[in-house]
């Protein structure tokens, strides 16, 4: 039984569809910008940067006046003026970048970081010279978003043009090609599923991407207009449902998640705007 569901789960992830309409992806991101619009108040109090990041490019890309408002409240409001994190909103934010104070950070920030700052005092560190080898994610190469936390820091550096760029380019290349093995043989949707098509957007990797891919994150959005980091399978009824959640199988009710929600969200703005560029491939 379970062999045929898990057979029946990647014939539908691989399956030939045509790509959503682009009124699909406009109605899709106008509801999603709609729901965190209307939970604005909750959502600035959550201090992720990077997420914050995501909804400030897809305002930057639609020229959303909300959204644009909301990313700069976010910037105004939740990130002191000589805090690390304004670089992620101004490369060139000349603030001083003391390691020892950033022991907190997870590994993957740091990459970041060094990325939006091209910090030569970054740069030297062994975690980061660590996370250059298209290996450093090995420890978990289905489930984590390991890889794709690796490619926004090599786009980082690519944009901001840091001197280990052609270590970053040539790291992209075993990077796509590892993102797009998982969302081949990884049918699950939900958190990572939309950070690896965005990250794949992101690149300009069109051929990499496979339309059901989009269908099923466009069918996947919320009555409300979110996203959920939980993919259900069927219905045990109360509004219950049996499914993936992030590691495990679970039963709960499909809620949305603002992490998810961030990603899908500059996802459907760059779908839109290389829309062009998509259906032509």
């Amino acid at each position: 039984m379970s062999l045929l569901l898990a057979s029946l789960l990647l014939y539908q992830n691989n399956r030939s569809v045509p790509l959503p309409d682009r009124t699909d992806l406009t109605n899709a991101y106008n509801k999603s910008v709609a729901w965190v619009i209307e939970n604005q108040v909750e959502l600035l109090q959550d201090d992720n940067s990077v997420l914050w990041k995501f909804l400030y490019e897809s305002a930057r890309i639609t020229k959303d006046p909300e959204l644009t408002k909301l990313a700069q409240t976010y910037i105004k409001e939740r990130i002191h003026p000589r805090s690390v994190k304004q670089y992620y909103f101004d490369p060139y934010a000349a603030i001083r970048i003391d390691p020892a104070s950033l022991e907190h950070f997870p590994d993957y920030n740091l990459f970041m970081l060094y990325g939006l700052s091209c910090s030569p005092t970054l740069e030297s560190l062994p975690l980061i010279q660590k996370q250059f080898s298209d290996d450093f994610c090995f420890w978990n190469p289905i489930a984590s978003p390991c890889t794709t936390h690796q490619l926004i820091a090599v786009k980082f550096i690519q944009k901001r043009q840091c001197d280990t760029l052609a270590a970053a380019n040539e790291l992209e290349v075993a990077l796509l090609k590892d993102i797009t093995r998982q969302l081949t043989i990884d049918p699950r949707m939900g958190d990572v599923y939309i950070q690896r098509a965005m990250m794949l957007m992101v690149s300009g990797a069109y051929d990499n991407i496979k339309p059901v891919w989009i269908r099923k994150i466009v069918d996947h959005q919320l009555a409300d207009g979110s996203w959920t980091n939980f993919d259900p399978l069927f219905s045990v009824g109360n509004d219950l449902f049996f499914g993936f959640s992030y590691w495990l199988l679970d039963i709960r009710e499909p809620k949305a998640n603002f992490h998810t929600t961030a990603q899908a969200v500059y996802l459907m703005a760059l779908l839109i705007d290389s829309y062009d560029d998509m259906a032509h491939n």
